[in-house]
């Protein structure tokens, strides 16, 4: 049983490897390309509140240089956070503030107060699930561009750590 296992263990490495190698030859051959098809994969992903927002920065350190990664998953995770917030606030707000008017009316309160405070402690403290945060705060009165700007610069001391680890996961990979 023992060499099924490594055998198995084996085969997902080579698998791994392999993709991987297809996607750094197609950032290669087409930088311009991967990087779109890239950022907006993760505004999709994002804006559906799809879980994968730390794999994906993980991937953006493993395929692009440091610096594009940065960029590129910091605007892309914003983007799809800004949508996701969107999406629940004009599709979840009215059917739940009425169903739950009580705790509504008390984090909207909060939120009105400081919610630029709440959301940026929030963001940079990275406890919560972005993609809980995202849908939360659109249920708010908070403003959409305050939304935003806030998860921009909240959000990048974080991104910048995943696209580092990503960086030194592509370093043990090669």
């Amino acid at each position: 049983s023992t060499i099924f296992v490594m055998n198995i263990e084996s085969n997902i490495t080579d698998i791994f490897n392999n993709n991987l190698r297809n996607i750094e030859s197609l950032v290669t051959e087409e930088p311009f390309l991967s990087k779109l098809y890239y950022f907006v994969a993760y505004i999709v992903f994002t804006s559906f509140s799809l879980p994968v927002a730390g794999l994906m920065g993980l991937l953006g350190g493993v395929i692009f240089d440091t610096i594009d990664a940065i960029i590129l998953v910091s605007f892309a995770s914003s983007i799809g956070a800004l949508f996701s917030f969107w999406l629940s606030r004009y599709l979840l707000r009215n059917y739940l503030s009425h169903k739950y008017k009580s705790y509504y009316l008390l984090i909207n309160e909060g939120f009105t107060k400081n919610g630029g405070s709440y959301l940026f402690a929030i963001r940079m403290c990275m406890i919560f699930p972005y993609f809980i945060v995202n849908s939360l705060a659109g249920l708010t009165t908070i403003k959409p561009w305050l939304y935003y700007v806030i998860t921009q610069i909240g959000m990048l001391p974080g991104t910048i750590i995943i696209i580092i680890l990503g960086s030194k996961l592509e370093e043990a990979f090669t």
